[in-house]
C-alpha cells in the first residue's frame, strides 16, 4: 500500500520530513545566535572604548564648569556695556568741546603773532626807508 500523502512531501515518511525541517530550523537558529554573539561582543568592546573616552572627558568638563562658574559673575553684562557706551559718548562730547575751544584759542594766538610780525616788519621797513 502506498502513502496517499507521498505526492505532497516528496517522500513517504512524514516523520523524517518533520525531523529534517526541525534540524534545518535549529541550524538556522544556531547560525543566527552565532552572528548575534559576534555582534554583541563587538558592541561590548566598543562600549569599553566609549567608557574610557568618557572617563577622560569628564574631568575636563568639570574643570570647564568650575572655570565658567567662577568667571561668569565677573564679566560685564549688556546693561553694563550700555552704561559704559553712554559714559563714553558723553566723555567724547566733552573732550570735543575742550579741543574745539583750545583750537580756537591757538588759532587766535597764531594769527595775532602773524599780524604782530607783519606790523613789526612793516615798521622796520618804514624806519629804514625813513618814511617815519
Amino acid at each position: 500500500m502506498t502513502n496517499p500523502l507521498s505526492h505532497m512531501t516528496g517522500s513517504g515518511n512524514l516523520y523524517a520530513d518533520a525531523q529534517r525541517r526541525r534540524a534545518l530550523a535549529k541550524d538556522a537558529r544556531n547560525a543566527h545566535d552565532s552572528i548575534m554573539e559576534d555582534r554583541i561582543s563587538a558592541l561590548e568592546g566598543d562600549m569599553k572604548d566609549v567608557k574610557a573616552i568618557l572617563g577622560r572627558i569628564e574631568p575636563k568638563l568639570s574643570e570647564m564648569h568650575t572655570f565658567m562658574t567662577a568667571t561668569l559673575p565677573h564679566l560685564a553684562t549688556k546693561t553694563d556695556l550700555s552704561g559704559l557706551r553712554t559714559d563714553m559718548v558723553a566723555g567724547d562730547a566733552a573732550l570735543r568741546k575742550d579741543v574745539k575751544s583750545d583750537m580756537d584759542r591757538d588759532f587766535r594766538i597764531t594769527w595775532g603773532g602773524l599780524i604782530a610780525a607783519a606790523l613789526g616788519l612793516a615798521g622796520l621797513m618804514a624806519k629804514g626807508f625813513e618814511w617815519l
